[in-house]
């Protein structure tokens, strides 16, 4: 906002709608450009791997969960018929399935970013905690048993509420 108004811009509320369309576009590109020549073209990628790491079994689990559990459901419970219910129990199931199966590979992908930003934070004078993935779960695993890779599993079937009525 500030650059806008340094550059004689008005506010986008100001503009018509294809104008401020256009603005925005290259402001967009202006960013990624100069994102480019600051950090290169993998920094557009950055995070990339480990987001596609839990997102991908993620949305294969809730497919598939989905999918067959909307079958069986109105299979036994409507005499084979579609519903609103039908579809609410299903994504319901299918949300809880999937942050079940799925929780520790974010709860690892959190911790490995917390103890990057930590070590970040205190300028290098505090090593990090763990050295990848493997080391993150073997550690988990030693000091809080197999319930510590579900911590925040709650909060997770709090957000299935959300998935599921869309």
């Amino acid at each position: 906002m500030a650059h806008r108004k340094a550059h004689g811009i008005p506010p986008l509320a100001a503009l018509s709608l294809p104008r401020a369309a256009l603005l925005h576009f290259r402001e967009t590109f202006q960013i990624l450009f100069s994102i480019q020549q600051v950090e290169g073209w993998r920094a557009l990628f950055k995070g990339l791997g480990p987001n596609l790491t839990g997102v991908v079994p993620a949305r294969a689990i809730n497919f598939y969960t989905y999918g067959n559990g909307k079958r069986i459901i109105s299979q036994r419970l409507n005499d084979g018929q579609e519903a609103a219910w039908v579809h609410l129990c299903a994504a319901a199931t299918a949300g809880v399935v999937t942050g079940t199966a799925t929780n520790p590979i974010w709860l690892v992908k959190t911790r490995l970013q917390l103890d990057k930003n930590n070590a970040e934070k205190a300028g290098g004078s505090v090593s990090r905690k763990y050295k990848n993935s493997m080391d993150c779960i073997r550690q988990t695993l030693r000091a809080e048993g197999i319930k510590g890779l579900y911590r925040g599993l709650s909060a997770s079937y709090l957000g299935v509420t959300e998935s599921t009525l869309q």
